[in-house]
């Protein structure tokens, strides 16, 4: 639901209810969405329509250690031929975000609901945007 809220531009909407019951404020992250800018050719925004499939962004970092030690025990007292001992290990880490924008009701009649991304491509940028806008600046 949050995200439905938030590709709608709603996000105010639903603070008050996670809010409810508290006395004091969580706390407050102001945020001014900056004018929208369909870039060159519009290759920063994405429009979405009532039949459009959804719209998804993901990424993931995957990362990998390992470690490694090998040493020979050498000749022993007493004859004793020494062989050698290798110690390895590896660690695997990743991280995965992945969002998905659908098209929701909403839009004044002739604007388009678009999701844009500030200064870059939608799949690139930092921070996406969702606004509806008139359909000739789609």
């Amino acid at each position: 639901m949050l995200s439905k809220l938030l590709a709608a531009g709603a996000a105010a909407a639903l603070l008050p209810a996670l809010l409810k019951g508290r006395k004091n404020a969580v706390g407050h992250l102001a945020f001014k969405q900056p004018r929208y800018n369909r870039g060159p050719n519009g290759a920063w925004a994405v429009q979405i329509f009532s039949n459009s499939l959804p719209w998804e962004r993901d990424n993931g970092t995957r990362q990998e250690n390992d470690v490694s030690l090998g040493f020979s025990l050498g000749s022993l007292p007493h004859g004793i031929s020494g062989g050698s001992i290798s110690l390895e290990d590896l660690t695997t880490y990743g991280s995965i975000t992945s969002v998905t924008w659908t098209y929701r009701k909403g839009c004044k009649r002739g604007d388009v609901r678009v999701v844009w991304g500030v200064h870059d491509d939608p799949v690139d940028a930092t921070r996406v945007m969702a606004s509806c806008v008139p359909h000739s600046q789609g």
